[in-house]
């Protein structure tokens, strides 16, 4: 949708100089989007990396206005009650990492008949017309699971730690799992899972109940960027590194002390801030209309960026960062 900012002030300055208002101010006539970006909730320093990027990305692109807007608790009300004051503002384009896939596929519907592109980050909503995913899904879960495989012996139990039920990324990351766990490796048991939100505390004790259990877990695995951490420290608390396996997501800064420590066996990772400036860029493309499967687009300082098709419209994904000490080596950051 295009939307030119153009006023009186403009037609009446124009006038004064006896010229045609689109010659006098061409630059005000230039395309000036409105995008609104929201994160599952606001304040964590996750979404302050992702945040980071998506200003940069609103810096750099003068055809884009981007309002960053988010709730305190990551659910899918509090997201719905923010969108609503959203729709009076008129953005073209909203861009929505999803608490709860189809409330927030049902806002979008209405979004779209109002002439609002809908598009989702992060989380997927179950109706959009684009997702700019963290990592691809089953290369995300296979990579975990083989890992594990090579860690565990034979007839292990596995307990797993999540942020929600109903979060879409951790849905669809938890069934890769156990497709890739009962189809390959039928021999391992998945012995529980629970969430903790987005809360290393909570993390922390519901991996310290696996921990004291008459029979502790061979291995867990923490879905969740505060969650890995959180399952880290009660490892250490209870001194059983090196007895229980533990494997997941996190961002380096965290995780790292963990990794050095042997703690953590393996983290899986992607840049928080590549993540925010993405879904900027590939808004602009498609408020553009330059966006379609198998068509790259430049995304900045990203390059070029290929969308797929997937059941529902496009997506792209970013690449994914395998965090363990090999990594840490690599990179210097841990002495070989």
């Amino acid at each position: 949708m295009f939307v030119a900012r153009y006023n009186l002030a403009t037609a009446l300055l124009a006038l004064f100089w006896n010229v045609a208002p689109f010659q006098a101010f061409a630059a005000a006539e230039q395309p000036l989007w409105q995008i609104t970006v929201m994160p599952k909730l606001v304040d964590i320093p996750y979404y302050d990396q992702v945040k980071r990027g998506v200003m940069a990305a609103d810096a750099e692109i003068e055809a884009v206005s981007v309002h960053w807007v988010g709730p305190a608790r990551n659910l899918a009300d509090r997201q719905l009650a923010l969108l609503e004051q959203e729709l009076s503002l008129g953005p073209d384009l909203i861009a929505v990492a999803a608490n709860e896939p189809v409330a927030i596929g049902n806002f979008f519907r209405t979004a779209e008949q109002l002439g609002i592109i809908p598009i989702s980050w992060d989380g997927d909503a179950s109706y959009r017309q684009f997702f700019v995913n963290l990592v691809d899904y089953q290369l995300f879960a296979n990579t975990l699971v083989d890992r594990l495989v090579a860690l565990v012996p034979p007839g292990s139990k596995i307990s797993i730690i999540t942020t929600s039920f109903e979060s879409p990324n951790q849905a669809r990351w938890l069934q890769e799992i156990k497709k890739r766990l009962y189809l390959s490796h039928p021999d391992l048991e998945i012995d529980d899972i629970q969430a903790a939100g987005e809360s290393e505390l909570q993390a922390y004790r519901i991996a310290s109940d696996y921990l004291t259990q008459k029979k502790p877990p061979n291995a867990i695995i923490a879905l969740g960027v505060p969650n890995l951490p959180g399952a880290a420290r009660a490892i250490e608390h209870l001194s059983m590194s090196g007895r229980v396996y533990l494997l997941g997501n996190s961002t380096l800064d965290l995780i790292q002390p963990f990794i050095e420590r042997g703690t953590v066996q393996l983290a899986l990772s992607w840049n928080p801030e590549d993540h925010g400036y993405l879904v900027v860029y590939s808004a602009l493309r498609i408020l553009q209309g330059k966006v379609a499967a198998g068509i790259p687009f430049q995304a900045g300082r990203l390059g070029t960026i290929i969308p797929s098709k997937d059941d529902k419209s496009l997506q792209v994904s970013l690449p994914l960062l395998i965090l363990d000490k090999q990594y840490l080596s690599n990179t210097g950051v841990l002495e070989p």
